[in-house]
């Protein structure tokens, strides 16, 4: 997620699109245990948008 989001504060992302408190996704950041499903989706969200913008799609039609 760093190199993801340089200079961005990723883990406020994560919880605005996760729906949880930033200090829920804190904890499970530095624990020791599989982040739930919540986090997984909304990581897995933020990542697929941030590639997206990163390389956009070619519009074979010209």
């Amino acid at each position: 997620m760093n190199a993801a989001f340089p200079r961005r504060d990723w883990v406020a992302l994560l919880a605005e699109r996760s729906g949880e408190s930033r200090e829920f996704v804190e904890w499970h950041l530095q624990e020791d245990i599989a982040p739930p499903e919540t986090l997984l989706r909304a990581a897995s969200g933020l990542l697929d948008e941030n590639a997206a913008s990163d390389n956009p799609q070619v519009d074979s039609r010209t």
